[in-house]
């Protein structure tokens, strides 16, 4: 047992545990104990604790932590250090008790419930830790397991002990247990850990282990091996691996485990209430609900649908689809989930819910079906960030923490704009932004559908709208555009519907009509409009509706009369702004009518809000629209809209400062989003002024954000606001960014890629592109920086801003000549990632960083790879600016690499090479702007 330990801890120990069984301080002070990593070390029932803090604290209500057992007074060591930096910087908490030769006796158990008392008592962390046991120490973890499986989130071992019979025998472990040899062995199927696996199964609780195969010490077939075998006929779910020639020593692949790091942070992380947006009132209990195959949902007939919806998303992790059956008064509700409208309207509200996880089964309780459906997205985020996979997950054990939440939003209006005007944003990129939009509790999707760079709704009397402005050549033989068809819009709406989303359409008036311009020209006071190129202005006329001509507002009805079939939602939005009208001063149409009429865009406006009102709508707009409609704001600070709302306007609070989610990240910071109020009380609100503050909007505009940029530009900045669109009382930053740090893992499985939380230089990819985190300006490889200042633009051509672009973009193209320069200081754990699009075996994988000349290399990171599902293993560091690796048949979907330590403001990131080989031939890829990075099709044989 004590091979790689020093001699002196050796000795230390002895010393300490003299005549007795048990080790225990010198005094009821706590003694100086080396920790790997600073932390707090305290006395408690006359023994030495320890905890090392996470970096921040996830949800106050539920830190998470491991409970690590050595426990020897000489351990944790330094060889501990890698891990415990990887759960401190994922937020979580290493702790643990030092107990001596116990060998899992009643007495050694007793002291490990002490101490899971104070540490979930007055210190605030989670109920059920993630037990580590290292070696003897996993002897002790498992025993106090068996007893209060409840309370365990799930237990991992470094060649644990497992088994009192194998170590350190029946004979030696007898005294512990105050007995004699004779009397331990007739009852020791009552207390040996592997013999009591039951409890552990019937909860749920993941094991984990990793063994060597010749430990002679802990031999693995009668430890770990033959806990994982009971284990599995128990029903219950254990991932084992087994180093090749490892015994029980101090190889760092011990402790420097990527897989056991992952299985520690899903499980702790799991036992934590990380839900986004955090809701109004959280009641933790104890022990947790398990989803199984038979687990049935029961719904009163109006949430069939909802039910349905929650069914279909539990089943790809899952591997099976849970039956969907009406609820009535005879059923069993024992092992179900149930979704009732029976709630009380007044007290829920159309969207607010009741959700009740017991042992035994779950219950949502709701007025409206938005409560039901809201309350089903909370439930989801309960199940551990895996859930949310679209292919099986196996290994996971899918349960919910027993607790009752009870939340309603504060505000009705939770939204984002996004921008398909300026670039098209496919059908399908609609429909994946409504469904992650209902997941996260929007429901406002502002479609900015018209504007200078094109119109994107098919409006049946007038075709040329689309086949004309819908499209603009860019020229070099680059065409761009599209629209959606009104049977696409009918999807749409459909789609948002059953996820509670209403769909807002804005037809921009009267400026920001230039595509409408291309199509008919004589819309324009001199009817010149040709082209809509993106950011091309027509320096003969401006972008604004002729108010002169009466076909205007002839056309004008026409359109918005299609829009309002369309869109049944009771608002549309008209623009109205930053309408510049010198040509209205110049037009002698435009003169003659504002002699009639004086104001001439007020009365534009005020017809326009006639048309609208005419459907049953509500007008919305930037600003300059008429009374008794809905202001958004977009003002820097929000004063303009807190004005405006003292002033009896309904308003949407879209400030410039904290809600422009398109500008990057060092401008709108994931902590301004987060931090601001909707409705402050330094606002000088009354309560009548408050209630006309409807909520908030994020706007991702598209003059530089294309559609497989969305997520990355989206994420995780639109969840500080539909955090604060949903309405907390008391704002805790921290314990918000430990929630998106579980948060990620949950968005990876479902498909979305998010960009950076502060520094953004390195920041994660899309899959098929390389980006950096300066907006989606991608940086091509430059042969020679100072021959000229090369970028890609979006087109690949050149569009008089000042740079020399190059089409097509070749990222790693095997000629170390060649790099990928990415602009701005690196910041730790900021990453660079390039997804495959489709997974292959490689044996060894290499990345090079750093310019020709040397400039701009990685000194400090690593070099990750992915199988799949957002699960990263580190396979290497970087020395020099270079890292490489074996697989050895690793099927690879990503490479990842990964900044160790902040650098200052002029060390940029320059990648040279990203080389997967298979079979010692070096796969290299070619990437374009608009393909995806794909693998060379195999050699034919």
């Amino acid at each position: 047992m004590l091979r790689g330990h020093s001699m002196k801890r050796f000795v230390l120990a002895a010393l300490l545990m003299g005549g007795s069984t048990l080790v225990r301080a010198a005094g009821p002070a706590a003694p100086a104990k080396n920790l790997p990593l600073p932390g707090e070390v305290f006395a408690l029932d006359g023994h030495t604790a320890f905890v090392v803090p996470g970096r921040t604290d996830p949800a106050a209500l539920a830190k998470p932590w491991v409970w690590y057992a050595p426990t020897l007074p000489g351990l944790p060591g330094n060889e501990e250090q890698w891990m415990f930096e990887r759960f401190r910087d994922a937020g979580i908490a290493v702790a643990g008790i030092d107990v001596g030769e116990s060998f899992g006796s009643p007495a050694g158990r007793k002291l490990f419930s002490d101490f899971h008392a104070a540490m979930s008592g007055p210190r605030g962390y989670s109920r059920k830790p993630v037990l580590l046991g290292r070696s003897r120490g996993g002897l002790m973890t498992l025993a106090w397991a068996a007893e209060n499986a409840d309370k365990v989130g799930g237990f991992a071992g470094i060649y644990p002990v497992c088994n009192v019979a194998s170590y350190p025998g029946v004979a030696k472990a007898a005294a512990a247990y105050a007995m004699s040899p004779a009397e331990l062995q007739a009852q020791l199927a009552a207390h040996n850990p592997v013999d009591r696996l039951a409890s552990l199964a019937k909860a749920g609780v993941p094991l984990f282990a990793i063994h060597g195969d010749v430990d002679t010490v802990v031999p693995l077939e009668a430890n770990s091996g033959l806990v994982k075998e009971r284990y599995a006929a128990l029903g219950g779910s254990m991932q084992l691996i087994v180093p090749r020639g490892q015994g029980h020593n101090m190889w760092s692949g011990f402790f420097q485990c990527q897989e056991l790091v992952d299985f520690v942070k899903t499980a702790a992380r799991g036992n934590a209430i990380q839900v986004i947006p955090l809701p109004a009132r959280i009641e933790p209990g104890e022990g947790s609900f398990r989803l199984l195959p038979g687990t049935i949902l029961l719904a009163d007939p109006a949430v069939i649908d909802v039910a349905r919806q929650l069914a279909d998303t539990l089943a790809p992790a899952t591997g099976f689809r849970l039956p969907v059956r009406p609820a009535d008064a005879s059923a069993e509700r024992a092992g179900t989930i149930e979704l009732s409208l029976a709630g009380d309207p007044a007290r829920f509200g159309d969207e607010g819910y009741e959700l009740r996880v017991s042992t035994d089964r779950i219950r949502i309780e709701a007025a409206r079906p938005a409560g039901a459906f809201y309350a089903c997205q909370t439930l989801r985020q309960l199940f551990p960030p895996p859930i949310e996979s679209r292919t099986r997950v196996e290994g996971v054990a899918w349960t919910a923490p027993v607790v009752r939440i009870e939340d309603r939003p504060q505000f009705a209006w939770r939204g984002i704009m996004i921008d398909p005007a300026r670039q098209f944003i496919s059908k399908a990129g609609v429909l994946k932004c409504i469904d992650w939009m209902g997941y996260h509790k929007l429901n406002r999707l502002h479609l900015h559908l018209t504007d200078v760079d094109g119109w994107r709704v098919e409006i049946k009397k007038y075709p040329r709208l689309t086949t004309v402005g819908a499209h603009a050549d860019l020229g070099e033989g680059i065409r761009t555009g599209g629209f959606y068809t009104q049977d696409d819009i009918r999807e749409i709406v459909a789609h948002a519907a059953r996820r509670h989303v209403v769909v807002i359409p804005e037809i921009e008036t009267p400026s920001h009509s230039g595509a409408a311009m291309v199509a008919y020209p004589e819309l324009n006071c001199f009817g010149t409009r040709k082209t809509t190129a993106l950011f091309d202005m027509d320096p003969l006329c401006g972008s604004e509706y002729c108010p002169g001509n009466d076909k205007t507002f002839e056309f004008l009805a026409d359109v918005f009369a299609e829009v309002a079939a369309l869109f049944p939602g009771p608002y549309i939005h008209v623009g109205g702004d930053e309408a510049e009208m010198r040509y209205w001063g110049e037009c002698p149409k435009c003169q003659a009518r504002q002699k009639q009429v004086g104001n001439l865009h007020g009365w534009f406006m005020e017809r326009v809000k006639g048309m609208v009102e005419s459907h049953g709508r509500r007008v919305v707009g930037w600003g300059g629209v008429a009374k008794n409609t809905v202001y958004t704001c977009w003002d820097n600070d929000g004063s303009g809209g807190w004005n405006a709302a003292k002033g009896g306007w309904d308003v949407v609070m879209s400030t410039g400062n904290h809600h422009y989610i398109n500008y990057n990240i060092d401008r709108t910071t994931l902590r301004t989003a987060y931090d601001f109020d909707p409705a402050p009380a330094s606002a000088g609100l009354s309560p009548e002024a408050r209630r006309h503050v409807l909520g908030v909007e994020a706007c991702l505009w598209g003059e530089m954000v294309p559609e497989d940029h969305v997520d990355s530009q989206t994420f995780p900045r639109i969840l500080a606001i539909a955090e604060r669109g949903w309405g907390i009382e008391r704002p805790d930053f921290d314990g918000f960014l430990g929630r998106v740090k579980t948060h990620v893992d949950r968005l990876a499985g479902m498909g979305i890629l998010t960009g950076p939380t502060f520094g953004y230089t390195v920041a994660p990819a899309i899959p098929g592109r390389v980006r950096d985190g300066l907006g989606p300006l991608v940086y091509p490889p430059s042969r020679n920086q100072n021959d000229e200042d090369w970028r890609w633009t979006l087109t690949g051509i050149d569009r008089g801003q000042g740079y020399t672009a190059i089409h097509p973009l070749r990222a790693f193209d095997g000629d170390l000549e060649t790099y990928h320069l990415a602009w701005g200081p690196r910041k730790d754990v900021d990453t660079f990632t390039v997804v495959v699009q489709k997974p292959d075996a490689f044996d060894r994988v290499r990345a090079i960083t750093g310019m020709p000349n040397g400039d701009h290399r990685l000194h400090a990171g690593v070099l990750e790879v992915s199988s799949g599902y957002g699960r990263w293993k580190e396979v290497a560091r970087f020395e020099k600016g270079v890292a490489e690796a074996r697989l050895d048949g690793t099927p690879v979907v990503a490479v990842r690499i990964r900044s160790t330590i902040d650098q200052p403001p002029l060390a940029l990131l320059a990648v040279r090479e990203i080389i997967l080989e298979k079979k010692g031939q070096s796969t290299l890829k070619t990437l374009t702007p608009l393909e995806r990075l794909h693998l060379p099709e195999p050699a034919a044989k």
